[in-house]
């Protein structure tokens, strides 16, 4: 009898051992910026696919470039810029997607998939998840809209808000603006034009600029500041929540981005990554997506069908064809890049590491 309860026991381990093992959840794993999918849309994917979603998250895309070149974290999904994901496929970084395991694909707006050409000349590597510009917020306290016929870059320089402006920690956007400032492209690498960048710039800083993160900016509706350059859609989202803050695009436009779901070649779930990305691109899912964090979707679908006539009214998330004229695509420049990046350790005071 007792050798037979061993035997029982044995058996029941065995099978504890092989059930869970069935029962144990996949993991995805996703590179992000913070808070830019709704996680309501997570846990629907959770259950729909029986998996777990993990979900680490970046400031800038410098900052996820580097954890990327220098971790060993695996990751599934990642969601860099346009620029930047074009750096890591040159990198040999990234898997080319599986379009047959896609097939919500169809949805996409072809005028976006068209500019995303730019960086990813096949659109084989990353599928756009949102696209958007850089406006200027502002604390009404200080800003009367109605004083204002026309918000301009240069008033990151108005002695008027000194000590109370601040600047994205972005070395591309903050360069780039400030040659979109003097009416040149933002992807000028030119000595000449740089060094009339480094001018404006270091004359935003003498008026007391600070650079900031996106989670810093969750500051800016306490009063300390009156004006701070951001992106559109996480604007947006502190206009809805805070009376006391409004967003505004300038005069001059603006820098233009797509950010792309890309999975790398050391992604340990590819099936599921794509599962994910599939997804995210059915039309309603795209939809309440975009309502949740304010930005641009592009699809197509989503647009026509789902997304709010509020926020497709809203200029500064859906800006006219006009104003996107002025707005210019942050381009990989390659080795040139160097330059950007020695002139923001100047422009920082700090040596790159």
């Amino acid at each position: 009898m007792r050798k037979s309860y061993t035997l029982i026991g044995v058996l029941f381990l065995f099978l504890t051992i092989v059930f869970s093992g069935c029962m144990q959840k996949p993991t995805l794993k996703i590179y992000s910026w913070l808070d830019y999918i709704d996680p309501n849309i997570i846990e629907e994917f959770e259950s729909t696919y029986r998996c777990k979603v993990v979900i680490d998250s970046y400031d800038s895309n410098e900052e996820m470039y580097e954890n990327i070149e220098n971790s060993e974290t695996n990751f599934d999904i990642i969601c860099p810029s346009g620029d930047h994901l074009q750096k890591l496929y040159q990198k040999d970084y990234l898997l080319e997607l599986n379009q047959q395991l896609l097939p919500n694909y169809q949805h996409l707006d072809d005028s976006i998939l068209k500019k995303n050409k730019s960086y990813d000349s096949n659109n084989v590597y990353g599928i756009p998840y949102f696209w958007g510009i850089s406006g200027l917020i502002y604390n009404r306290d200080c800003i009367d809209s109605t004083d204002v016929t026309e918000f301009s870059w240069s008033m990151l320089g108005d002695p008027n808000f000194k000590d109370k402006i601040t600047l994205l920690e972005a070395p591309r956007e903050v360069i780039g603006i400030a040659l979109l400032s003097l009416g040149i492209d933002p992807n000028d690498s030119s000595n000449e034009n740089l060094t009339k960048a480094y001018e404006v710039v270091s004359n935003w800083r003498e008026n007391g600029a600070m650079y900031y993160t996106l989670t810093d900016i969750s500051e800016f509706p306490d009063g300390d500041n009156c004006l701070a350059m951001y992106y559109n859609g996480d604007a947006n989202y502190l206009v809805r929540d805070f009376p006391n803050v409004g967003f505004s695009l300038c005069k001059e436009g603006s820098t233009f981005w797509i950010d792309s779901l890309v999975i790398p070649k050391n992604s340990k779930n590819v099936e599921l990554a794509h599962q994910f990305i599939n997804f995210i691109c059915d039309p309603e899912i795209a939809a309440r997506n975009a309502e949740y964090v304010r930005y641009a979707s592009p699809n197509k679908s989503a647009y026509d069908s789902y997304i709010s006539a509020e926020m497709k009214d809203n200029k500064t998330i859906y800006p006219s064809a006009e104003y996107l004229e002025k707005c210019y695509p942050i381009k990989n420049l390659g080795p040139e890049t160097s330059k950007m990046d020695s002139l923001w350790n100047l422009l920082i005071g700090a040596e790159k590491k």
